[in-house]
């Protein structure tokens, strides 16, 4: 007797990425959130922008986005006074030109700058781990003490942007290696991201280290040089240090003699500066992303169902993340080999290392995934907070003090007007008498925004070789503005029977200077933090 027997064949199992499609909601809520995300920053860095008047470093932005062409650029930078590359300046004047000279349109390319590099990080994380460890990326430069240079008319927020470009290209690039056409796009794209962070600033050559040890890392696991990532990881620097060269020595000839780089001196001390800078507005978030971090790794370390899962994809990501975090030890090596000083919005890419390791750990296999989810809400609800926080404070028209990071300088940021700070000043505008300014950091911004007082206003240092004497006479010279020459204490005295001596309180021992030329010293008037005083002799 036969019995049929039914044989039933197993098809062997597949595994997707994306095993089903993804619900509508789930599909298009990241696109939203980045959406909303990218309307708060512009209403917030839009009311930022708007009441932040322009300081010296920004003035002589403008100044110099100001001349004719780029062979005016090029021999205003011969005097010393600005050592960053043309590119950044002509990118100013294309930007003035669409927008208008003013706070908002001279600072329209560090607004986009920062908001493509929060863009970028999103890309990049969410790539690797998913939406949600991607969106905290995104959102944290905002928080941190970084979010200052956003709006600020240097090329720091700029660099960062590119920075961001050639994140996303470097990982495509290698997705891409096993379609030749397409890496070649990406590598491209990746080179001249590069090229241009170059051509912006001369700091930026760092960014070529983070890339380059991940690309070692790269080659040393695959036992093989990808000869296409290095060729464009090099080609953009040649250029690059041979423009890096002459600016250096501009710099350094207008810098000889003068205690500058004592001032801001290249030491290791800054490392710690630094990370405290950039966390210190943010410290008890970043407590709170410590914590939630720790927790999200708990289950991965007890959880020996999923001890054979990796802990997380592409190690060149960490490597890369790493080495990133320690660009500002590599400025302070490239500082003490070129005797340049350090400051540390020049390295702000160092932002990327800490969004790519955050992002990357929230996102590992097998750990607690309500933590990332609850750590997004944390960290977008104090965006969102810092948002309607000053939208609130300019609907009541409250002033908001600014503090310039690294020199600790008090920014003129009231709603009354540029010069709410100078009120002594004010109150001398129906005068002749000329204004002896005793504090150089406020001659350039006196004479920007009280051009009637400008005529009148002399600043004072004590001899020819004084570092702010060498600037304002290659200012005045290069970009033809409206400042008095620069002068001595002495000839000053000599030349003016009776005068005003203005400064701020801190410069109140120039007046000893002053008056040991023979000068009679009258009653003290403050106000604001400065001084106002009348001299004869």
């Amino acid at each position: 007797m036969i019995v049929a027997t039914e044989t039933r064949i197993e098809r062997p199992k597949v595994w997707t990425s994306h095993p089903t499609t993804p619900h509508p909601v789930k599909r298009y809520l990241p696109a939203f959130l980045v959406a909303f995300f990218s309307i708060l920053y512009f209403v917030e860095i839009g009311i930022r922008a708007s009441e932040k008047y322009f300081w010296y470093d920004e003035l002589l932005t403008v100044y110099f986005s100001r001349l004719p062409n780029l062979h005016a650029i090029w021999n205003a930078l011969g005097s010393g006074v600005d050592s960053n590359p043309p590119l950044f300046f002509l990118l100013t004047r294309a930007s003035e030109a669409a927008f208008g000279e003013g706070p908002i349109g001279t600072r329209v390319p560090e607004i986009l700058g920062f908001w493509m590099f929060c863009l970028c990080i999103f890309l990049f994380v969410s790539r690797r781990v998913g939406p949600i460890p991607g969106l905290i990326a995104m959102l944290l430069p905002t928080l941190t003490g970084a979010f200052y240079y956003a709006y600020e008319a240097r090329p720091h927020a700029i660099v960062l942007g590119c920075c961001g470009i050639a994140l996303v290209c470097w990982q495509h690039a290698r997705d891409s290696s096993s379609v030749e056409p397409r890496r070649v796009v990406w590598l491209t794209g990746f080179g001249i991201a590069l090229f241009c962070a170059f051509m912006l600033h001369a700091y930026a050559l760092v960014l070529t280290i983070p890339f380059g040890l991940a690309g070692l890392w790269q080659g040393l696991r695959d036992k093989e040089i990808k000869w296409g990532f290095w060729i464009a990881l090099a080609a953009p620097v040649i250029p690059a240090v041979l423009m890096y060269i002459p600016l250096q020595h501009y710099f350094a000839t207008v810098m000889k003699g003068t205690p500058f780089l004592q001032r801001f001196p290249s030491s290791w001390e800054q490392m710690t500066n630094f990370y405290t800078w950039l966390i210190s507005s943010c410290f008890l978030l970043f407590l709170f992303l410590l914590l939630a971090l720790l927790l999200n790794l708990s289950r991965r370390w007890l959880n020996t169902e999923v001890a054979d899962e990796p802990r997380l994809p592409h190690l060149e990501d960490i490597v890369l993340g790493i080495g990133f975090l320690l660009v500002p030890a590599y400025g302070i090596v490239i500082a003490k080999i070129a005797h340049a000083p350090f400051f540390s919005r020049y390295f702000l890419s160092a932002l990327s290392g800490v969004c790519i390791l955050l992002g990357l750990a929230f996102g590992i296999r097998g750990a607690f995934r309500w933590t990332a989810l609850l750590t997004f809400l944390v960290v977008g609800a104090s965006v969102a907070v810092d948002c309607s926080r000053v939208v609130w404070h300019r609907y009541n028209r409250w002033d908001e003090a600014l503090i310039e990071p690294s020199t600790r300088t008090l920014l003129e940021s009231s709603l009354s007007g540029p010069l709410s700070m100078h009120s002594l000043l004010l109150e001398q505008r129906a005068s002749s008498k000329p204004i002896a300014l005793l504090d150089p950091s406020v001659y350039l911004y006196l004479s920007y925004y009280a051009p009637e007082l400008a005529k009148r206003v002399y600043c004072l240092r004590p001899s020819s070789d004084d570092l702010s004497y060498r600037l304002i006479k290659a200012i005045r010279q290069c970009c033809k503005t409206t400042c008095n020459r620069e002068i001595t204490d002495e000839e000053f005295v000599r030349m003016n029977h009776r005068f005003l001596a203005y400064g701020m309180y801190r410069f109140l021992d120039r007046l000893a200077v002053i008056q040991g030329h023979g000068s009679q010293i009258g009653p003290l008037r403050v106000a604001n933090g400065y001084f106002l005083v009348e001299i004869s002799r």
